[in-house]
């Protein structure tokens, strides 16, 4: 090449320039293989003209998005849909689609199995209590009216069913807060909603899971190279002196039941500020020691709540034995809180009830 020869950025140069790479962000997991995904990621780019041009002026976007392939260990294979390659604002960025958040889920050993599905209105839905599948009946090919929401229901290691659900309102209060859609309110937000929809539900369900890094890798490059995530600074979200102080406290000192009290029981505006409070080189450690420990104690306060409500009266009675008066208000109020939930899903009238606080300040 001489002095005056302008390197074209083809795909194929682009891709193939990261091969070392990849080859070694792989190997801690060896979930995908560079033959198999370079030619996937090429066949993707070459897909449109737009999808060429684009990659062509901002080769380095495409090698970032080949290498968190093998970061997050989810392949292209357009036949699984689990990813994919796709222009957006003038780079190549890593999609990732509910399916393939959910096998990442599974593939990891977060969960054991999991399911999304869209709630229509002439649908029966039936939350069938704790550690359940709910109950959802419908006409699949009959038309089943507009969307009311969506659920994620996931099996546990421990055998344990978790279902997250989320009205249609609170959905669409994420995407209008999303980066992207207020942006310019175009996208896969209007050219596939539905799989939006229950990627919103399943990102939302996946922080009561057990965390994993691939997981947690995956979910971080939505929202920030695909501009699904929410800028809590730019909105002004905030929190208290007194709010920050209890979590960092409640985090570090407190059992796993206080912690989950706390964080659980508060507004979710406020808790997702939280959650994204922490510095940027502890961010990825403080974000996974939410995440457990809010597990360990969802799952704590869940075995009590069973205790209390034993037959046996021995074992009501040692429920909640030996715990502190914050662990006991927290049983208490999560008791109520699911039992006021399971009256209104079974159509027993009135508003969904409130979400209750541990603590007001």
């Amino acid at each position: 090449m001489t002095a005056n020869q302008v390197t074209v950025w083809t795909p194929e140069l682009s891709v193939g320039g990261v091969e070392q790479d990849f080859k070694n962000l792989a190997e801690a997991h060896k979930a995908v293989h560079w033959d198999a995904e370079k030619n996937y990621a090429i066949q993707l780019l070459r897909k449109s003209d737009f999808s060429v041009k684009t990659a062509q002026s901002n080769p380095v976007s495409v090698q970032n998005a080949v290498k968190n392939i093998a970061a997050i260990g989810l392949t292209l294979n357009p036949a699984l849909k689990y990813a994919y390659l796709v222009p957006r604002d003038g780079q190549i960025c890593l999609d990732v689609s509910y399916m393939g958040l959910m096998h990442l889920a599974q593939e990891t050993g977060s969960v054991t199995w999991a399911q999304c599905k869209l709630v229509h209105e002439a649908d029966t839905y039936i939350n069938s209590g704790v550690d359940k599948q709910p109950e959802h009946n419908y006409q699949a090919f009959s038309e089943r009216g507009a969307i009311q929401g969506a659920y994620c229901t996931v099996k546990l290691l421990d055998g344990d069913y978790l279902t997250h659900e989320m009205p249609i309102a609170d959905i669409y209060a994420i995407r209008d807060r999303s980066q992207a859609w207020k942006k310019n309110q175009s996208g896969p937000w209007k050219t596939d909603e539905k799989e939006m929809i229950k990627k919103t539900v399943v990102k939302q369900a996946s922080k009561y899971w057990p965390k994993v890094d691939r997981m947690h890798q995956a979910i971080e490059v939505l929202n920030t190279e695909s501009g699904e995530g929410i800028e809590f600074e730019s909105e002004n979200i905030g929190y208290t002196d007194k709010q920050a102080e209890k979590f960092r406290y409640y985090l570090s000192e407190g059992s796993d039941i206080e912690f989950f009290g706390y964080f659980n029981l508060m507004p979710v505006g406020v808790s997702d500020s939280l959650y994204s409070s922490f510095p940027s080189g502890e961010k990825v450690r403080g974000k996974k020691l939410v995440t457990e420990k809010s597990e360990a104690g969802r799952k704590e306060v869940m075995r009590l709540i069973a205790m209390a409500e034993s037959d046996d009266e021995e074992t009501r009675e040692g429920a909640l034995e030996g715990l502190s008066d914050i662990e006991r208000k927290v049983v208490a109020k999560w008791k109520r809180y699911i039992e006021e939930m399971d009256e209104y899903k079974r159509g027993g009238g009135g508003e969904m009830p409130d979400k209750p606080e541990l603590e007001q300040a």
